[in-house]
């Protein structure tokens, strides 16, 4: 059953880097996409929704021929343990969603990063004092 979408933005996921896979691309285009990958990591292009219960986030078309993994990012709202705003470089603001299973660090536009930090906020269950 799908839960009532409350926000909805094209979004990065950062993927660990095993998941990416360049075959496929010559030799000079996978030496530069190499390079950028090092320097800011494995950024996957995709689609990202808030509902009541769940984040979830979909690679693009565009991105899932270059990643082994490409199925659905699903986290509960309850398994959050924190939120907070982090940076890629010094200039692109993240929103950074802490679990016990990890990070899961979102770039949106960086005019839609805070309001989607706030909404996400206010729609985590109460934690216990």
């Amino acid at each position: 059953m799908r839960h009532n979408t409350i926000f909805e933005s094209p979004a990065n996921l950062l993927m660990p880097l095993p998941k990416l896979a360049l075959n496929g691309m010559g030799r000079q285009r996978r030496a530069d996409l190499s390079l950028a990958v090092a320097v800011t990591g494995n950024w996957v292009g995709g689609r990202l929704w808030l509902s009541e219960r769940e984040i979830r986030f979909q690679v693009n078309a565009l991105n899932r021929r270059f990643q082994a993994d490409t199925a659905p990012v699903a986290i509960p709202l309850a398994d959050i343990a924190s939120l907070s705003r982090g940076r890629l470089l010094w200039f692109f603001p993240t929103a950074d969603v802490t679990t016990a299973a990890g990070t899961y660090r979102f770039r949106l536009s960086p005019r839609r990063t805070d309001p989607f930090l706030a909404l996400l906020q206010r729609h985590l269950p109460s934690q216990p004092a």
